[in-house]
């Protein structure tokens, strides 16, 4: 995570019993020195808090005078209150019970919290009507109406620090639909996407990470267009979408031409830069 974030960790050599109160301080002192455009935000992990070092007080403070947003995360057994009452509204998470779902919960509160996309470009949000719940991810989108290779997309998204899009799920399917397709690429129904052929193995299709590395498809989508491996030609992939369904074919890398989208990283501690 200190690769993604630029994390600040509490170190008071002065300091045995490991006082919350002594560290939210530290944190209110580096908040206020430190001139920056990013959101604050303080992660607190904690098995419990003392009564003599419960930082109650000064997080209000935090949250209130310097909009500072507090995740707590809780390593006990049972709920701790004292450490859930100083997050923010909706961001204390419990690890014991299930590391998975908390690990997951984490990344999405911090996508809330500190992630944001600069000028053109749009944060993934899932919101759900049946439950008015709504879900941040840390992916910026844009689309790009004029036509290019499939080659030449993956050459321009990563000139943003990016890759083109990867549709990994009916939730992110379905926000491109409403929000990418009407707005960027012209209600273009057919776009490249990041899906193409392993380099190594013909038979698997993968996607590209920020990182360059590669990812399997995973179980979504159900309505996927095998690649074919008689036809070596065909190693990249558009999409089709049809309302929320999406539905996917194999194209040439160098001889389609199609509108696409680009995917980048939200911004957070180490992509500081604003401009357009």
């Amino acid at each position: 995570m200190e690769k993604i974030f630029d994390l600040k960790k509490y170190s008071n050599l002065f300091d045995k019993n490991r006082n919350a109160v002594l560290a939210f301080k530290q944190a209110q002192t580096m908040l206020m020195l430190k001139k920056t455009f990013r959101k604050p935000v303080i992660v607190f992990l904690s098995s419990g808090i003392s009564n003599s070092s419960d930082p109650y007080d000064i997080s209000q403070i935090l949250k209130t005078l310097l909009n500072v947003r507090i995740i707590t995360i809780s390593t006990t057994a049972t709920t701790e209150v004292k450490i859930d009452r100083i997050a923010s509204l909706g961001m204390n998470i419990a690890t014991t019970n299930n590391e998975k779902a908390a690990e997951e919960s984490f990344e999405k509160i911090l996508a809330f919290a500190n992630c944001y996309c600069k000028s053109g470009w749009i944060q993934f949000i899932d919101s759900k009507d049946s439950t008015s719940q709504t879900s941040y991810y840390g992916d910026c989108l844009r689309g790009f109406s004029n036509a290019e290779t499939p080659a030449s997309a993956f050459n321009i998204c990563k000139s943003f620090g990016g890759v083109p899009i990867s549709l990994t799920s009916a939730e992110k399917s379905k926000f491109v639909s409403t929000s990418i397709i009407y707005e960027q690429i012209n209600k273009s129904p057919i776009f490249t996407i990041g899906l193409k052929r392993h380099s190594t193995n013909i038979n698997l299709k993968t996607w590209t990470h920020f990182s360059g590395e590669d990812f399997s498809t995973g179980e979504f989508p159900t309505h996927l267009s095998q690649i074919s491996n008689d036809d070596l030609s065909l190693n990249c992939t558009m999409a089709l979408q049809i309302g929320h369904q999406t539905f996917f074919s194999p194209i040439g890398c160098s001889s389609s031409k199609l509108p696409f989208i680009c995917q980048i990283p939200a911004f957070d501690g180490n992509r500081q830069e604003i401009k357009n």
